[in-house]
């Protein structure tokens, strides 16, 4: 069978096409008024028969444009829509000169229009230029819209196996380049409603709810140290989530799911213009879930729901309000590990936990951002936004404390928490396009105010073995609801306040020195006052300032092709919580450097997209959790500054349309992560928490006749450690499967197989022996059915 379906493909392949009456339009770009060139702009023929992009002369070439009147549409961010109808003759060259406008950034029809591919962007908002990923000396990684869909991302686990360096860690944390990271950015400003405390490393701060992906249009990953754009952060890079926006045209989206662990998905997604002018647009969105895990008395339920609006007074000026309210239960959490010999296989059922039906994990948040976009003359543009939030996280969970009894029961003891955030960020920016001779720039500038006043309430029970209610569990046949109801008294709770706030100033330059360079120049000045109340009434002041900076050099030895270069810095500081003597504090901030080097092409006109980077991060002064709480013994926030860590690594991603039919995202990574200072000598040498030393992941879809797409993945990790646990997990390889069916235009079922052959194996490792490996979903169906309504043209 399958020599007959490869017999098939290779005949279909072979098959001359007929030759077609066609044409070709060529011409430039530019910005309107002046003689500035567009690159990166998509220039497209609506009616599907070519596209291409602008090179970095604003140059085009549309080939094999079948005979007759067709329609050019040129698009980029930032610039206003620009469509002209041409009228092609067989065998003529039709050249165009065309002026595209600045505009406001708001949503382009890009997903009615058409795009080069599906699973490539040229530009990412976060690195606060305009320019072509070609041309910024960093690697950097876009998921679009579409390519989220393929791979039914709900939450952020789902994507990290699509992009090299970046692998999963426990709740909401990641790991990038070999570096624990719990710091996201939304629409490139701070204010994550699933996050916590700001700069925490440690239990205190840390959030154990699951970021969702239902509000979000795309993921731009920033590999490196980001310190010179967004303070203080990890130097592994930054993930920016981008929010989808109400659109110009109606547009309904209707999406329901079912799927084993009895899976219940519901999507409702209104947006178009309220007036007949199309300066007032609205979005209306709620999403709802809810599923089984696949661990013993666990579930989770999301409820999402979105309202957006976008007012656009004058062609250069958009405004954007958004709110959004977030309910996320997760029952029988929070939800630890299994245990597991030295060898990292699990000691139990991987459906065995800790926790009992009783338990739960809350969280309810309010978020509301306002956005101002505004294009002066000659291409400057100022934007601000200011984002609010406030979250209540409950938790009342049982918590494994060690094995006894010959390895067969589990210790536990029962944890109350409340953390609340009350979170205000204020960004504004500018980007400046000038020129000093034969010297292009684009310079960005900017201000960030972030306030965050965070309260972390919690009390524990012992378990038995130390005079306390909690009954050790089974590892073997766990028996679950027999727990008493506890009754935990005022006197165990205590209370920790922390009020930090953060501001920072950055300059950065990029320099186009000709068709062939670009150098770019970046540098922030931060400060931290922070302010804090320990569960032990001690008065937390700390006052800290760091200056980070960045230098990137791009060549080009042709126009798809570029090799370039960076070195920079980055700092990471404790939260104010650490800083009290029982937490071993004061504590200077973590310091990082980081030199990297790569290649980056577009391919086939820019439908596809690869980078090679090669990078050298080493962090100094690096704080990571005492498992002594503290000189005392006391103090959950405690941490230690334990040395040096250098990682190394080689990353390669390439994504896009390698044929018409054929769409494809890969990536490998090889990391060499090593402990080089630490307290504990038995550490020194070995790799940071969950840093594989070989990843790879696949995405591959591939369109059929009749409406039909098949998709298949494949993830691979290799062996990881927990050095400061001892915990080991073996190297994995999980496979899935997508097939797609466009039942019409509007109408579309995709069938979801997740681990198709149901392989056993360790997500990740936890922080302590005791709570052991976190066991990766077995084998996952589901259907997803999705109705995607679109009106007619833009209003005008």
């Amino acid at each position: 069978m399958l020599r007959r379906l490869l017999l098939l493909l290779t005949l279909v392949m072979a098959c001359p096409t007929a030759a077609l009456a066609a044409g070709t339009i060529t011409g430039r770009v530019l910005v309107s008024g002046t003689d500035v060139p567009v690159t990166g702009a998509r220039v497209l023929v609506a009616e599907g028969t070519a596209e291409t992009s602008t090179d970095a002369t604003g140059a085009f070439t549309l080939a094999n444009v079948p005979e007759g009147a067709v329609t050019v549409v040129v698009l980029r961010d930032g610039y206003a829509p620009l469509s002209q109808p041409v009228t092609v003759r067989t065998g003529e060259t039709v050249t165009l000169d065309i002026q595209l406008p600045f505009a406001p950034r708001v949503s382009q029809e890009l997903t009615v229009l058409g795009r080069l591919s599906d699973y490539v962007e040229a530009t990412a908002s976060a690195a606060k230029t305009s320019e072509r990923l070609l041309n910024v000396p960093q690697a950097i990684q876009v998921l679009p819209a579409q390519f989220l869909a393929d791979i039914g991302a709900l939450d952020t686990k789902d994507i990290y196996k699509h992009v090299s360096g970046v692998s999963d860690s426990s709740y909401s944390s990641t790991v990038v380049r070999g570096f624990t990271q719990r710091e996201v950015l939304i629409n490139g400003v701070r204010g994550n409603p699933y996050g916590s405390l700001d700069g925490d490393i440690n239990g205190a701060g840390f959030s154990t709810s699951q970021f969702r992906l239902s509000n979000v249009e795309r993921v731009e990953v920033l590999k490196g140290p980001a310190s010179v754009l967004y303070g203080s952060s990890e130097p592994g890079g930054v993930i920016n989530y981008v929010t989808r926006k109400p659109r110009e045209r109606f547009d309904l989206r209707f999406t329901a799911a079912t799927g084993n662990f009895d899976q219940r998905l519901a999507e409702v997604d209104v947006t178009g213009p309220l007036n007949a002018k199309g300066t007032l647009l609205a979005r209306g969105a709620f999403f709802f879930e809810q599923r089984d895990v696949n661990r013993f008395n666990a579930a989770t339920e999301n409820r999402h729901g979105v309202g957006g609006l976008l007012w656009r007074p004058h062609a250069n000026t958009a405004l954007t309000f958004d709110y959004e309210y977030i309910w996320q239960r997760n029952e029988g959490h929070r939800l630890r590990g299994v245990p597991v010999d030295p060898a990292g296989r699990f000691l139990a059922d991987i459906r065995w936990t800790a926790t009992e039906p009783s338990d739960y994990t809350d969280l309810e948040a309010n978020v509301a951002q306002a956005h101002w976009d505004q294009v002066l003359g000659r291409g400057i543009r100022l934007e601000t936004t200011v984002r609010a939030l406030s979250y209540d996280r409950r938790e009342s969970y049982h918590e494994p404390r060690g094995l006894i009894a010959g390895g067969t029961l589990m210790q536990r003891d029962y944890r109350v928490q409340l953390r609340t955030n009350d979170d205000w960020t204020i960004a504004s920016g500018a980007i400046v396009p000038f020129t000093t001779g034969p010297i292009r720039h684009e310079l960005a500038t900017g201000v960030e105010f972030v306030r965050q006043d965070h309260t972390f309430r919690s009390a524990t029970l012992p378990q038995a073995s130390a005079g306390g209610p909690v009954l050790p569990l089974s590892l073997q046949s766990p028996v679950y609801g027999l727990t008493p109801q506890y009754t935990v008294p005022e006197s165990r709770f205590g209370t920790d306040v922390a009020d930090s706030l953060r501001s920072g100033l950055y300059v950065q330059d990029l320099m186009a020195l000709g068709d062939r360079w670009r150098v770019l120049v970046g540098t922030r000045l931060d400060r931290y006052d922070d302010d804090g109340l320990d569960r032990t009434n001690v008065v937390l002041d700390t006052d800290q300032r760091a200056v980070t900076g960045r230098l990137g050099v791009v060549f080009k030895p042709a126009e798809p092709i570029s090799l370039y270069g960076n070195v920079a810095n980055g700092f990471t500081r404790a939260s104010v919580l650490s800083q009290a003597p029982s937490a071993n504090g004061p504590h200077d901030p973590e310091t990082s450097r980081q030199v990297e080097g790569g290649a980056k092409a577009d391919l086939f006109g820019g439908k596809a997209q690869v980078t090679l980077a090669a990078f050298d991060t080493i962090k100094r002064n690096v704080l990571r959790p005492d498992p002594n709480f503290g000189p005392d013994g006391t103090n959950p926030n405690a941490v230690l500054a334990t040395g040096q860590v250098r990682n190394r690594g080689l990353e390669l991603d390439l994504a896009g349309q390698l044929t018409p039919w054929w769409n494809v995202a890969v990536n490998y990574t090889h990391l060499r992560s090593r402990i080089e200072e630490d307290p504990t000598p038995s550490v020194v040498g070995q790799p940071m928490p969950n840093a594989a030393p070989n990843m790879f992941g696949l995405f591959t879809r591939v369109d059929l006749p009749f409406g039909t797409s098949v998709a298949g993945a494949v993830e691979y990790r290799d062996r990881r450690r927990e050095p400061f646990a001892n915990l080991v997990a073996p190297a994995y390889t999980v496979v899935d499967l997508h097939v797609f069916q466009q039942i019409t235009r509007s109408i579309r079922l995709q069938v979801r197989a997740d681990n198709i052959f149901n392989e056993e194996y360790a997500a990740f490792s936890l922080f302590a022996g005791r709570v052991g490996n976190v066991p990766g979903a077995p084998r996952t169906l589901s259907v997803l059915f999705m109705l995607n309504h679109r009106g007619g043209k833009p209003t005008p």
